[in-house]
């Protein structure tokens, strides 16, 4: 292309003296005079000018000041002047051919100027309205590359996404993924001359998120600049998208599975009934031998665990979701505090139940789930603790807030835990060779709390013990 551009010049530089003695053998065979001659040479250079340029006007108004002495001011055919104010005239002549030739070029920069920052402003238009609407985000970065090149008229783009660590890639670039790497760590731009590369870190907010790398000869720097930042756009928007997708492939899932967990707890529910039905009937009848009486009694208790455990799955499927419906009443929650240290003593066994209440405020809450949720956290700390150690139960307030501790001795939650014990189906390590469980109880107490408008969480020390705590607001608030 360069080549091509010396060669124009060179043809150019060839044809001026020839389009020059065209205009000079018209006006000889006419018999204009100078005066005439001088005009009739200044519009050659003023076409050269604006379609060629200022160096070739340039040295056509050589040509033409010298033909105009030769052929047109006396004595003719000789490079002198007799008359002084011949000598004024040509170099008159001269200097606004000159300074013609600079305004035409002036003129016609700024015209192509604004031509190319039109097209380069249409081009941004026409890319950020496609990028905003690709069918498929997830695949825009080839499309945006694609699209990069033919408006930049590249030989080739690239595009290395940082987040995904792929490069999207649009005719010949040769450039090393390192070399990418290493400008995005550097979050410095680079231009490379003599291999034609050039490198933008594309930007969103203060993020990096890659790079964007072009190779051609020349290229619009702010183009070039524009054009990553509708990358950093694009990208953004393929990453929001496929989040949004995996919360949707989360959301149906999760559906299916409180959808599962209610039609197994339903399902199981009626023969556990039968068989509890059954072998409560055969302990009262209390006609059998001491084998058959211990028989029975263990079918009877394994029956009472497999519809506790059905019940806690029930539990934990109506309160998933949207499906959990509080009805709240104005309770004191003194009361239920207390019922719920009277309830669970045979669940405590043989811990001593120390009971703490600071407080006579009432709140807006649901008696049944508040319940349920002490219930769970009491049969925890009984499972967990060291054996005939003291459970405490304490409530008080402070100017926002209701505030329930539980805590125990002897058992620790290391802080790494300490989030993930509130979530479905998990049990802290070691945990399983302490006690049975099935890892929803503390699930349900945190969704009843967070329903209420308040919180759960846990403190543990190695020596102390291990505190649960939950919180609930003063004023009525909206599940």
């Amino acid at each position: 292309m360069r080549r091509a551009k010396e060669f124009q010049r060179v043809v150019r530089f060839i044809a001026i003296p020839l389009l020059v003695g065209a205009v000079t053998l018209v006006g000889f065979r006419l018999h204009i005079n100078s005066f005439i001659a001088g005009f009739v040479y200044l519009l050659p250079v003023l076409v050269i000018a604006f379609y060629w340029g200022f160096w070739e006007a340039t040295v056509a108004s050589i040509f033409s000041v010298l033909c105009l002495d030769y052929f047109f001011t006396e004595p003719i055919f000789a490079f002198y002047m007799a008359d002084p104010h011949d000598w004024v005239a040509i170099s008159a002549f001269e200097i606004v051919a000159v300074v013609v030739s600079r305004l035409a070029m002036q003129i016609k920069n700024e015209a192509t100027n604004a031509g190319e920052q039109r097209m380069r402003f249409e081009n941004l238009y026409r890319i950020s309205k496609e990028a905003l609407l690709f069918d498929e985000p997830a695949g825009c970065s080839s499309q945006l590359v694609e699209m990069g090149r033919e408006m930049l008229q590249a030989e080739g783009v690239s595009l290395w996404d940082a987040g995904t660590l792929k490069t999207s890639t649009s005719g010949l670039i040769q450039i090393d993924e390192n070399e990418l790497r290493c400008t995005y760590e550097r979050a410095l731009n680079g231009n490379h001359f003599e291999r034609g590369i050039w490198k933008r870190v594309v930007w969103l907010g203060q993020r990096p998120m890659g790079v964007l790398s072009v190779a051609a000869e020349t290229i619009d720097e702010p183009t070039l600049d524009a054009l990553a930042s509708l990358a950093a756009v694009a990208m953004e928007r393929a990453r929001m998208f496929e989040e949004k997708s995996h919360a949707e492939a989360a959301r149906q899932s999760e559906q299916l599975r409180v959808a599962l967990l209610d039609g197994l707890a339903h399902a199981f529910k009626t023969p556990l009934t039968t068989i509890l039905s059954a072998s409560s009937g055969l302990i009262e009848i209390d006609r059998m031998d001491r084998s058959q009486r211990e028989l029975v009694g263990l079918i009877d208790q394994e029956a009472r665990r497999l519809t506790d455990f059905t019940t806690q799955l029930l539990t934990t499927a109506r309160l998933d979701g949207q499906r959990l419906k509080i009805h709240r009443e104005s309770i004191p929650l003194a009361q239920i505090v207390n019922e719920c240290g009277h309830e669970c003593a045979a669940v405590l066994a043989q811990h001593p139940l120390s009971l703490t209440v600071a407080s006579s405020e009432r709140i807006w809450a649901d008696p049944l789930l508040m319940k349920l949720a002490l219930n769970q956290i009491l049969d925890n700390a009984a499972k967990y603790s060291c054996p005939a150690s003291r459970i405490s139960l304490s409530l008080h307030e402070n100017t926002a807030e209701m505030v329930i501790g539980i805590h125990n001795e002897g058992s620790y939650i290391p802080p790494e835990e300490r989030h993930l014990v509130f979530t479905r189906f998990y049990r802290a390590h070691g945990s399983e060779y302490r006690a049975s469980g099935t890892g929803i109880g503390l699930a349900v107490t945190k969704r009843i709390a967070e329903a209420h408008g308040g919180a759960v969480w846990v403190e543990s020390d190695l020596h102390a013990g291990t505190t649960f705590f939950i919180t609930l607001p003063h004023g009525p608030r909206e599940s």
